[in-house]
């Protein structure tokens, strides 16, 4: 498996334990598409004329038969803006998720738009996880897909730089349209959430970003079989299969207290693998405002390192 020998020895360095057979089977490079991508219904406007049609707040769209609603927030400033959906954990919701994380106040500052859905019963499809809209397989990745259509307009969103990240269930949710809608999102961040699907079969580049704490008790960094969630190093090494990273392209990127980085830049297309490990950390968003005192650790800002990430890469 290309780039599997590398991360193999940069997850034993961090200190986790391989398990054996993982049931995760990476399908390997997929060719990506020679062919453009057929043309969305909802063109971008011109930089110069854009104006959002929806402001700051709560807002509703339709999508298979269900009004799904979620959280808006619009930067200063005209011109078309880069977009990042922020998926809440299973029983959270948009508000939480900014009380333990504050990206909103952090990416709007930095020019996004950010976009907080709530999930169907506080929860979204994302294969092996995990609640009420995994159980009716709720379509998650199309309501992801449809949400972008509705605010490439909508909020003068430049279609080139599109994300996502989410922690937990919305975490693992980041992994699959990693997987399944490569042709929207530029790149995915996932804290605490591994990939939950059986193939993960992108048709273009994507780059990603793992951040998961090594004492997490509710998502083992080590994976739980009994669940079907597979373990981060499985998760690690799929990515750097499909988007064929290079064998020796590992280098460290971050080091402090209980906290390390590790990035693979040399992969098809300029996309990365980044894997950011924090000791300290249970099943919490390091550097969270709540994560001190709830088996957090303060040695990471997963939301200061995911809004670098995703500002250097674009479609």
């Amino acid at each position: 498996m290309r780039g599997g020998v590398a991360w193999t020895l940069v997850v034993a360095a961090l200190g986790c334990e391989r398990p054996a057979a993982p049931t995760f089977e990476p399908p390997g490079f997929v060719a990506y598409a020679k062919t453009p991508d057929p043309p969305t219904t909802i063109e971008p406007a011109p930089f110069s004329t854009c104006v959002p049609e929806l402001l700051s707040g709560e807002h509703e769209i339709e999508h298979q038969g269900r009004t799904r609603s979620f959280s808006l927030d619009l930067p200063e400033g005209g011109g078309l803006r880069p977009l990042l959906l922020a998926f809440h954990g299973w029983g959270g919701s948009p508000e939480q998720l900014e009380g333990t994380t504050k990206i909103v106040a952090a990416a709007t500052t930095r020019g996004f738009v950010v976009a907080r859905p709530l999930g169907v019963h506080k929860s979204f499809d994302a294969g092996a996880c995990c609640g009420e809209a995994a159980d009716r397989k709720v379509d998650d990745v199309g309501f992801a897909r449809e949400l972008v259509r509705h605010l490439t307009r909508a909020a003068c969103v430049d279609r080139s730089r599109v994300y996502a990240t989410g922690f937990s269930n919305g975490g693992f949710l980041s992994h699959r349209l990693g997987c399944e809608a490569s042709d929207v999102f530029a790149a995915v961040a996932s804290v605490a959430g591994t990939i939950g699907i059986e193939r993960c079969t992108p048709t273009h580049a994507v780059s990603v970003l793992h951040i998961h704490g090594k004492a997490d008790g509710i998502v083992p960094f080590a994976g739980d079989s009994s669940k079907g969630w597979r373990s981060v190093a499985s998760t690690i090494d799929a990515w750097t299969s499909i988007l064929r990273c290079e064998d020796d392209g590992a280098e460290e990127m971050y080091l402090n207290g209980a906290a390390r980085c590790v990035r693979n830049a040399r992969c098809t297309d300029g996309a990365e693998v980044t894997l950011c490990r924090d000791d300290r950390a249970m099943h919490t968003w390091p550097g969270g405002p709540k994560s001190v005192g709830f088996g957090g650790s303060q040695d990471l800002d997963a939301t200061v390192v995911i809004l670098d990430f995703f500002s250097r890469h674009s479609r």
